[in-house]
């Protein structure tokens, strides 16, 4: 004691979480313990009551008995079965840049959801960076699908990191994804469940790269080029802007155009300006 996280369903806010801090300042005041709060922190989860599933086309919830699962399943079992055999060496420069932007994206999302689940508890945010990774593994080419070992190591840290947040989703996918006749890493080797893979580790190389990051910018529905910005301020929209507008690709593009709006994406390296034409 005291406890270094306490993690709880609401319920226990006020049964076991009540309890257990009017005994520990009870105790305090007696002089039993030095300290006056049981827990350093407090991480509140919600309820999994069930498996749940929804109509596609609308979004409607439906009940277990109301779903035909007669279907048959789609799986990621088939991400690198097809006409030809994975081969990384047929890729060509602009798919091997494809493939260093995905591999830069996986340890950046590893670096930021690690500390998310370990030191700040923003499971919010994690689940948007998740989501950023998800959104440039889709927008992947299919050769670079099937020839690149980064986009599988991507797919396979992805759901990884996915199953704390939901073990039953990823433990489907993994059984898929393990099920790859012709893996292009190590990764996908292990037949254990997601549940039982290691955590991913950032590579070693991408702690060596230039702490920056590159940044589309994007004005009136139109991509004008990219501003590099330090990583440690791509999330702040204020300095982002400030930057981007004292750059010479900024100056040059929006210093003549009133700007009447500047939007930063939460999820991919982009910025979008809305001014006068």
């Amino acid at each position: 004691m005291p406890v270094d996280v306490y993690i709880r369903g609401k319920e226990h806010a006020v049964m076991h979480l009540y309890y257990s801090r009017f005994h520990s300042h009870l105790c305090r005041d007696q002089g039993m313990v030095s300290h006056r709060e049981p827990f350093r922190k407090l991480l509140v989860q919600g309820l999994i009551k069930g498996q749940t599933f929804r109509v596609a086309e609308t979004g409607r919830y439906l009940k277990k008995e109301d779903t035909d699962f007669t279907c048959p399943s789609v799986g990621f079992g088939h991400q690198t079965e097809g006409p030809e055999t994975p081969n990384p060496s047929v890729l060509n420069k602009r798919e091997r840049s494809e493939a260093r932007k995905i591999w830069e994206n996986k340890n950046y999302a590893i670096t930021q959801v690690t500390g998310h689940f370990t030191e700040d508890f923003l499971l919010n945010a994690a689940i948007s960076r998740l989501m950023g990774l998800t959104n440039t593994l889709s927008q992947a080419s299919s050769r670079v699908v099937l020839h690149s070992v980064e986009f599988e190591e991507a797919l396979a840290s992805l759901c990884v990191m996915a199953a704390p947040m939901c073990p039953h989703l990823a433990s489907e996918l993994w059984a898929g994804l393990s099920q790859v006749r012709n893996p292009l890493g190590s990764v996908l080797s292990g037949k254990a469940s997601v549940l039982q893979q290691p955590w991913p580790s950032v590579d070693p190389d991408y702690l060596q790269t230039p702490d920056t990051l590159q940044l589309s910018i994007w004005i009136n529905n139109k991509a004008c080029g990219s501003v590099s910005v330090p990583r440690e301020v791509a999330q702040d929209a204020q300095k982002v802007q400030e930057l981007v507008l004292n750059s010479p690709l900024g100056a040059h593009l929006l210093s003549e155009r009133v700007i009447k709006k500047a939007i930063l994406s939460p999820r991919t390296a982009l910025i979008y300006f809305l001014g006068d034409e």
